[in-house]
């Protein structure tokens, strides 16, 4: 799901902690214990070739990603790891976690949120390259990319406020939109996640759902009826949903609708007695090559077929050039946004958290 600071490339892979590489071999990193308040409303953030992105707008996001237990879980865990690993290797180590090391709410790790911060100066760079060549992704890929994430991150995903997961989305889908040609083999790859997930690949779901205000054996076997025979009955209330609307829905309402086909019904036990529900019809997102390819970036399955350290993944070379041409600055208390040196050609710019120092290696 993540990678966190130590790992090496790729940097967009999954929720932020992907993995700036600030501990690559050849670099030594030198580590002060540092927080940060992610209550701060003074300058920027940072900006991105003029477009502010602000302290509160940052705080937001921090939040956001923090609000899911199976999130924060995640990334201490493999950060932990990391860190047990450095030193093995006999390496200066500390464990960087999402919280910092203050009492308040909104307290969070200055290496974490440093990430943070470089993911969404991703986003807007990319964003921006794309408006300047007048693209953007297509709901097909949009909804793509939801269900990729949906699919990858079963635990954290629902866990994630709506505008998150919106945001994580279409980020995801304008990566792919400014990459090239999928390499040989990925394709395959792609579609094996797709097929493994294929049930999480639609984009709306219309549903007829009607109560049975009668508790007991006899409520339930009327309800049975009608889920076997649903045009026996008349007024339904019928609608449609996205995935996101349905994810707001009751997990038993979730649960129904997701194991019935078109034309299929079923039933759940309500407080009043039941509720049938029949599934109208669902919009499947098809697979295609801009399918595939947004399954290739947003998917864990792609990120476990990136190359090593001394070569990026293929797919981040379009969102290098981008990063590398764009004008970043960044407010000092997150960091500095610095060139890795020569000797790792191929990545972008990271932001260098405060705190933390590169210096030449072996």
């Amino acid at each position: 799901m993540l990678r966190p600071v130590a790992l090496p490339w790729p940097r967009r892979v999954r929720p932020p902690g992907y993995g700036a590489p600030l501990a690559l071999a050849g670099l030594v990193v030198a580590v002060l214990a540092v927080s940060l308040s992610a209550c701060s409303t003074s300058p920027p953030a940072a900006t991105v070739d003029g477009q502010v992105i602000t302290e509160a707008q940052l705080s937001q996001e921090l939040q956001w990603w923090a609000s899911s237990p199976a999130y924060v879980a995640s990334y201490d865990a493999a950060s932990y790891a990391q860190y047990e690993q450095q030193q093995l290797q006999g390496g200066q180590a500390k464990w960087f976690k999402v919280q910092g090391d203050g009492s308040g709410p909104g307290n969070f790790g200055t290496v974490w949120a440093s990430q943070v911060l470089a993911n969404m100066v991703e986003a807007v760079a990319v964003r921006q390259y794309l408006a300047r060549h007048h693209l953007a992704p297509t709901p097909t890929e949009l909804a793509a990319a939801w269900a990729a994430q949906a699919a990858a991150e079963p635990r954290a995903w629902p866990q994630f406020p709506p505008p998150l997961r919106a945001a994580v989305a279409e980020r995801d889908a304008d990566h792919a939109l400014v990459e090239g040609p999928l390499p040989a083999g990925a394709e395959a790859v792609a579609r094996r996640f797709y097929t493994a997930h294929a049930a999480q690949f639609w984009s709306q779901v219309c549903v007829r759902v009607a109560d049975i205000p009668q508790v007991g054996a006899a409520g339930a076997a009327q309800a049975a009826r009608l889920a076997a025979r649903p045009g026996r009955m008349t007024g339904w209330a019928s609608y449609c949903l996205s995935p996101e609307e349905l994810l707001a829905r009751p997990a038993a309402f979730q649960a129904e609708v997701a194991k019935l086909g078109p034309g299929q019904g079923g039933y759940l036990r309500r407080s009043y007695g039941y509720q049938v529900v029949v599934v109208a019809s669902r919009q499947p997102v098809g697979f295609s090559p801009a399918v595939a390819k947004v399954i290739y970036v947003a998917s864990q399955e792609q990120s476990q077929q990136t190359s090593s350290a001394d070569t990026p993944a293929y797919r981040d070379a379009a969102v290098v050039a981008i990063l590398k041409a764009a004008r970043v600055e960044v407010n000092p208390q997150y960091g500095t946004w610095v060139d890795l040196p020569a000797s790792y050609p191929g990545y972008p710019p990271v932001i260098l958290p405060a705190g933390l120092h590169l210096t030449a290696g072996q």
